[in-house]
């Protein structure tokens, strides 16, 4: 019989729940990231057809390196919609049901209904997908792109079937226009194609590399126009304006600059006083930090993957790979999936290790999430197994005409109760003074384009004008500063200030700052008190 998604009924209960959270989550995300802001930027530069620079953000006066199809993406809902926000929170909320469905479809063709179900159901509740598919950010996209690659891949090596190939390389290639990573899909899918016989199915070399090319020409189909673009704004060939291969596993000299927030440099400071020395380190320190310091990043990254993963998951994660007889339908996928893990964790280890060699170990859980995905079919195999030994244990036989006594639903819905504590979390809401102040300017000031100085540019986004980055210094340099720059307003944190400039308090009159705006978060945690100052000339 024919599948038809329409008559799934197992598929409409993943998007619908899937859907649901997603709403919920964009509801309870009270401030956009730091990295939002570029993405808008982006779009707007689409909408307003300056596509010689895409990449440029009026608000920081600063190129962007980000891939431009999320933003495009924005740019083509604007136009329906009229609101950026708005677009941008709908592309990544659809790309998250979208990513739950794949998910679900692919898993049948490679294992079967059951565990294809489980592991769409998980991915649907879990902490971070949600979280992410309701965010100004290109993850939600890109995740679906490389989910959609990699299972694409997986079949095309399979039956060696030119149509997935096809889809393997575009996909790939729409990966690769979210985030550059989406090129070592095809990476993987190469060498798979080339050298690994998967499935037992006999295919002669000058077969495999005619698949291999068309994939490369499929994926050069949706690339080239973007890789061009960058030679015309940089001056060479280069796949990212990002840090290159060679910087990136530490055979050039990393520059460390001053940065907002790890991501958003401020250029337009590089010529002041207040405004950080740049450092560079050679590629030797970061290849040769010591055993102990490979141990030490080894650890941090086993740690934030289970933290990320969440501790119930990683422990059907390991059942399931204890207990995995039960999983190929299709060739060897723990083969295929564990070669995929093995080349992004390697490539998230060196990140890590280079970007390490200051002292501080940073590694974002967006940048994990390429894992936890694909492993996430592990999970379903341990929760599959799980119910079998609930049915076993508990003898839910006697029970068969009371499905809600059917331990393939009652254990599902108490791990998905685990996952709502940390799912349904508000998320940024200790950032709401942001959003507060910079209403308040706009309905209290005449400004029309007020620049505003602080950590963070969302202030200045809210308010619809400029922002100035508030680096480390003296009290009298950052007046001087922001009166040299024209700033209006001065937004800093109570508890954070001293931080940045230990004499602020001490030194600050009226001559300079005149105190307008006060917003107080409290919880029982922390208490963070924003002022804002108007700068006085």
């Amino acid at each position: 019989m024919t599948y038809s998604v329409f008559k799934d009924k197992y598929l409409w209960i993943i998007l619908i729940a899937a859907l649901i959270i997603r709403l919920y989550a964009c509801m309870t995300t009270y401030v956009i990231s730091n990295d939002s802001i570029q993405y808008i930027e982006q779009a707007k530069n689409f909408v307003e057809g300056r596509f010689s620079r895409i990449d440029y953000s009026q608000i920081l006066s600063v190129e962007s390196s980000y891939h431009p199809l999320y933003p495009l993406l924005i740019a083509v809902l604007f136009k329906c919609i009229n609101n950026y926000e708005i677009s941008a929170m709908a592309i990544s909320t659809i790309m998250g049901v979208s990513l739950v469905a794949v998910i679900y479809v692919i898993g049948k063709r490679i294992f079967d209904s059951r565990i294809a179900f489980f592991c769409a159901i998980l991915l649907s509740f879990h902490p971070y997908t949600s979280r992410l598919s309701a965010e100004i950010l290109s993850d939600s996209t890109y995740f679906l792109f490389f989910t959609l690659a990699i299972g694409l891949g997986y079949l095309a090596v399979n039956n060696y079937k030119t149509l997935c190939f096809v889809g393997a390389g575009l996909s790939s290639g729409f990966a690769y226009l979210t985030r550059p990573e989406g090129l070592g899909v095809l990476v993987i899918v190469g060498f798979f194609t080339v050298f690994w016989n998967l499935s037992g199915l006999k295919a002669s070399l000058p077969r495999r590399l005619c698949c291999f090319g068309v994939m490369l020409l499929a994926f050069s189909f949706l690339a080239s126009p973007y890789i061009i673009y960058m030679k015309k704004q940089t001056g060479y060939w280069t796949l990212t304006k990002k840090k290159n291969l060679p910087e990136l596993l530490g055979f050039g000299n990393i520059t460390k600059k001053s940065a907002l927030d790890n991501e958003v440099i401020e250029e337009a400071r590089r010529d002041t006083i207040n405004n950080e020395t740049l450092r560079v380190e050679p590629s030797r320190k970061a290849w040769n930090p010591g055993y102990k310091k490979h141990f030490k990043i080894l650890y941090f990254m086993i740690t934030k993957f289970v933290s990320t993963y969440h501790p119930l998951l990683f422990l059907f994660l390991i059942i399931g790979l204890i207990r995995n007889k039960k999983v190929p339908r299709l060739g060897k996928p723990g083969v295929y999936l564990g070669f995929v893990l093995a080349f992004y964790l390697f490539i998230l280890y060196m990140l890590v290790l280079v970007f390490s060699s200051g002292g501080s170990t940073y590694l974002s859980r967006r940048h994990l999430m390429p894992l936890v995905i694909p492993a996430m079919f592990c999970s379903a195999i341990g929760l599959h197994v799980l119910c079998n030994w609930a049915e076993r244990r508990f003898d839910f036989t006697l029970t068969k005409n009371k499905w809600y006594l059917d331990a393939k639903i009652i254990v599902p819905i108490i791990v998905i109760s685990v996952l709502l504590t940390k799912t349904l979390k508000y998320h940024r809401v200790e950032r709401v003074g942001l959003k507060e102040a910079a209403y308040w300017i706009k309905e209290n000031t005449q400004e029309t384009n007020p620049v505003v100085m602080g950590r963070s540019p969302r202030m200045a986004y809210y308010v619809g004008g400029k922002h100035i980055y508030l680096a480390s210094g003296s009290y009298k340099e950052i007046i001087a500063y922001a009166r040299s720059t024209g700033v209006n307003y001065l937004g800093v944190y109570k508890e954070k200030i001293e931080r940045i400039c230990p004499d602020f308090f001490k030194s600050i009159n009226n001559e300079d700052l005149e105190l307008v705006y006060q917003h107080t978060y409290k919880n029982r945690l922390e208490v963070l008190n924003l002022l804002l100052y108007k700068i006085l000339y």
